[in-house]
């Protein structure tokens, strides 16, 4: 294990320490400070390498703010870690409780815009953000020279004549590295097959985004989400600083997968010389959004491998891009983040 500039063996790190929780560790808690975040679950998580983050576990395992040796790396909403409970499913309502962070997940049965499909009414992004995790579970233990730390949980998205989806995710740091290796299984343990969108909307802001910041991805082909978008799609490789006229653009990009099937793509400051690496299985995410958002206080690039357009439902049902899970089914989703 590479700590601190140094190549160390597992006995010469516990030579050093009294518990491994001096280097890198997980530690679970609660928010008491009121308002609408009070007691929700949360886990404290330090690689030991400069990468740290929050977990939120009653936000499905979500990932809330990120910070790379003191630097911050995500996009943090003035909403805060809201409970689930003031969640509202109800057309852009999940925007009240929208955290940002590293990671919100969007899914499982519907994801993207609001509107009508099938004649149900369908809210913003879905429901599973705003689902407690169950059965969360930590574990540390030495793999030869490497210590590893997992935190994993399941979140259940069901009702009464309905879907009933379970997500089981699991994330794992190796000590003195800055990767986090997120993977998710999603199975239907209902009788009838269900539609299935995923989003995974990673969310990164300043000072990571500015006007110093590149992006790069193997992009096969851009298509706009709206005529703001379309209009100022020769823009779209600008990040300019923060201006409260700003208007959002929202992109879908194809990408070019790699001989394993994985899409990489980059974000870095040249100014800061930090970057964030986001590679992902793009044969089961066969789509990428990108969404530009550089309004005052509202200052983000969103990142986000999914499995459908962010039309909506119906309108991922009438382009033939709608996923199903059959009785039983399940889909696996492998996304790495590194910070560096």
């Amino acid at each position: 294990m590479k700590l601190f500039g140094k190549n160390l063996s597992k006995a010469e790190i516990r030579k050093c320490t009294g518990s491994m929780a001096q280097i890198a560790d997980i530690e679970l808690s609660r928010l008491n400070g009121g308002g609408k975040s009070d007691l929700v679950r949360i886990a404290r998580v330090r690689t030991g390498g400069g990468l740290s983050f929050t977990v939120i576990l009653d936000r499905a395992l979500d990932i809330g703010e990120a910070n790379y040796k003191g630097t911050p790396v995500a996009w943090c909403s003035q909403t805060g870690y809201t409970h689930p409970a003031f969640y509202e499913a109800d057309g852009n309502k999940w925007l009240e409780g929208f955290f940002g962070g590293l990671l919100t997940t969007c899914g499982l049965n519907y994801a993207g815009a609001a509107g009508k499909d099938n004649g149900k009414d369908l809210g913003l992004h879905g429901r599973i953000s705003n689902i407690p995790a169950e059965n969360v579970f930590v574990k540390k233990y030495w793999t030869g020279n490497d210590y590893i730390l997992e935190l994993s949980g399941e979140a259940r998205e069901t009702g009464v004549f309905g879907e009933n989806l379970l997500l089981t995710r699991k994330l794992k740091v190796i000590a003195g590295q800055n990767t986090i290796y997120l993977e998710d299984t999603v199975e239907n343990r209902g009788f009838k097959t269900t539609e299935h969108m995923i989003i995974y909307h990673m969310n990164f802001g300043y000072p990571l985004v500015s006007e110093d910041s590149v992006f790069s991805s193997p992009t096969k082909k851009i298509i706009p989400v709206t005529a703001v978008a379309e209009k100022d799609i020769k823009n779209i490789e600008k990040i300019t600083p923060p201006s409260p006229a700003y208007v959002e653009r929202v992109y879908h990009r194809l990408m070019q997968t790699d001989k394993k099937g994985f899409v990489a793509v980059n974000l870095k400051n040249t100014r800061l010389k930090t970057g964030v690496k986001i590679r992902y299985d793009g044969r089961a995410l066969d789509n990428f959004i990108q969404w530009k958002m550089f309004g005052a206080g509202e200052y983000v690039m969103g990142l986000e491998p999914s499995n459908c357009y962010v039309w909506g439902r119906a309108k991922n049902r009438e382009m033939g891009t709608l996923k199903y899970l059959k009785p039983g089914g399940k889909q696996t989703y492998k996304i790495e983040i590194s910070v560096c």
